[in-house]
């Protein structure tokens, strides 16, 4: 009986560590099962090339083929499997290479995932965390976008599980989080290579924060974007070039043509995206043909702030224009709200032109502009009413011997919704013929200039008593001394009445 039992206690024990020498060698050495079950796997359109390592201790599958809807070179990961017992799955590496999903399996998991909802599920562990991790896609192909590759990236991922959230998610830490597209299509709009990486990041779902780089090389622009982000708030700096074949297709009906790209340096961007941003740009690079003329200018500063909420938007420019026709500078600020431009609209505005005087005279045949100083301009107001004034210090015209140069001032106010505008000009001008002072006052209606435009002007004129006696030769006559002529204009274009 003893001998029996023996023996029986002695089977037993062989037989356990038979098993578990099997399992070890199982665990250690999983080609053997592959080879036991390759004939299953084959008769599911499944086949594995071969496995590396074990699962203790981290291993690889190679070459991985279902059908022809999911494959991929290599999948391979390592867990900390002690860390279980504290109900932590500790992933201490994993990665996916060169995994291609078909396109129409793609779209299905992706919308069904999207769609899915259920019960609260009882999770066998709390904490997730993955030290490292690398996935690594292929010819990817969802709806309307194409990449031929995608990589994405992280270091030091933990998640905390919750049962009872409809994501099974309670918040979400990462040290570091790197997605980098290489090639790719949406619609037309074609993508050469983009990069995004987030540090530091954590989310509750609800909430978020962390800090953001992004870079983009794609047909409709290139960019660079640095910055971080807390919940709503934004705070980022960089620049965006835009293709002139992206712009140009808003303009196409217009006599405009885009000759380069247009580069904005964002050098603030900062505030609520539910609320207010506030921004400081600078525009470089703006080269475009007008009518077949070229003009190229710089936005030095754009400055404002922007309410998305209540589309409330303020400005501060500073730039410069430029053309064959001369060079205009501009600066001041304007504010309005974007969805009722004609009752918010206010501006205070100056501006500076240096006129181009050979490229002027090319379109004046009568006679020639000598001189012409910087021509200052100032405008204020809103869309109602407003004020102006045009200002330079002196425009000269010949016209065969006589010659005229004045002082140019004009004011007054304007309508830009009804069309009102009064003025007050003037002008004292010095020329061949004489010299004196003419002022102007009228008004009129851009709208219905015609029929509208009235006017009062006085002057007080010397005449040059040198120049008359030149006409006068052939009469033997002599002036002795420079006529002094002084009176009014009145009238409109149809009706004028003169005193002198």
């Amino acid at each position: 009986m003893i001998r029996a039992i023996y023996c029986i206690v002695r089977l037993i024990t062989l037989s356990i560590i038979s098993t578990i020498l099997l399992i070890i060698y199982t665990l250690e050495r999983p080609n053997s099962i592959l080879k036991v079950i390759e004939r299953p796997l084959a008769d599911l359109n499944i086949s594995i090339d071969r496995v590396e390592g074990s699962p203790l201790y981290g291993f690889k599958i190679i070459n991985f083929r279902y059908q022809n809807l999911v494959e991929f070179k290599s999948l391979n990961f390592k867990i900390d499997w002690d860390s279980l017992k504290d109900r932590l799955l500790k992933i201490e590496e994993m990665g996916v290479e060169d995994l291609h999903i078909e396109e129409t399996l793609l779209n299905s998991l992706l919308e069904s995932n999207g769609s899915s909802g259920g019960s609260a599920v009882a999770l066998p562990v709390d904490v997730v965390e993955i030290d490292r991790g690398l996935l690594s896609f292929r010819d990817i192909r969802y709806r309307d976008g194409r990449f031929n590759s995608l990589k994405l990236k992280l270091d030091n991922l933990n998640i905390e599980l919750d049962s009872n959230s409809t994501t099974y998610i309670e918040s979400i830490n990462i040290d570091k989080f790197k997605l980098v597209i290489d090639r790719g299509e949406y619609l037309e709009y074609r993508v050469d290579s983009g990069y995004l990486e987030l540090n530091r990041v954590w989310s509750d779902i609800e909430h978020y924060r962390g800090d953001i780089s992004l870079k983009l090389k794609s047909s409709i622009a290139d960019g660079s974007i640095d910055g971080s982000l807390d919940d709503n708030h934004i705070d980022i700096a960089g620049y965006i070039e835009a293709k002139s074949p992206y712009l140009s297709r808003f303009i196409d009906c217009s006599d405009i043509r885009m000759m380069r790209d247009i580069k904005v340096d964002i050098l603030k961007l900062e505030g609520d995206i539910d609320g207010g941003l506030n921004f400081n740009l600078k525009f470089k690079d703006i080269d475009i043909l007008k009518g077949g003329y070229p003009i190229e200018g710089t936005l030095n500063r754009v400055v404002g702030s922007y309410n998305l909420k209540s589309d409330d938007l303020r400005l501060d420019i500073d730039g410069v224009v430029k053309g064959r026709g001369g060079e205009v500078s501009l600066r001041g600020g304007t504010s309005l709200n974007i969805g009722d431009l004609n009752s918010t609209l206010r501006y205070n505005l100056k501006s500076q032109v240096m006129v181009n005087i050979e490229f002027l005279n090319r379109y004046i045949d009568t006679i020639h502009i000598s001189k012409i100083s910087p021509i200052n301009l100032e405008l204020s107001g809103d869309m109602g009413r407003g004020r102006y004034r045009v200002k330079s210090g002196a425009v000269e015209v010949v016209r065969d011997d006589i010659y005229i140069n004045s002082p140019v001032d004009i004011s007054g106010g304007v309508s830009i919704s009804g069309g009102d505008v009064d003025y007050r000009a003037t002008l004292k001008p010095e020329s061949t013929i004489g010299y004196g002072d003419i002022e102007s006052r009228g008004e009129f209606n851009f709208k219905r200039f015609k029929s509208t435009f009235k006017q009062s002007s006085i002057f007080d004129i010397y005449l040059n008593s040198g120049y008359l006696n030149t006409l006068l030769y052939d009469n033997n006559l002599t002036i002795t001394k420079n006529p002094h002529i002084s009176g009014d204009v009145r009238g409109g274009i149809a009706l004028v009445d003169t005193g002198v």
